[in-house]
């Protein structure tokens, strides 16, 4: 198996051979809007057919339904650790948990 790197991602879902296959990408969202891709470099915006890249620093939960704020670094700081829901994560804005 190998990781699809965030430019393959575009490709794919930019020719849109996964459109009528959506329904099976896990929801990280309570509307639907955001799927996990199979990279866990990327979430797809269905709605925009759009692949959103998981910044470098940051780090995707599990469960793929949160971003922890510079979490994939090698050594986390001491102090306040920042932690959003993707939804909030994709829209760029400054909600935290």
């Amino acid at each position: 198996m190998t990781q699809l790197k965030h430019e393959e991602s575009i490709d794919i879902v930019d020719s849109n051979k996964l459109e009528n296959f959506y329904g099976l990408f896990l929801s990280v969202d309570e509307n639907g809007k955001c799927k996990e891709l199979f990279n866990r470099v990327d979430i797809l915006d269905a709605k925009k057919n759009k692949p959103i890249k998981i910044k470098n620093d940051d780090l995707l939960s599990n469960d793929g339904k949160f971003v922890y704020i510079g979490g994939d670094k090698k050594q986390l700081g001491e102090g306040r650790q920042r932690i959003q829901a993707i939804e909030n994560y994709i829209e760029g804005n400054d909600i935290y948990e």
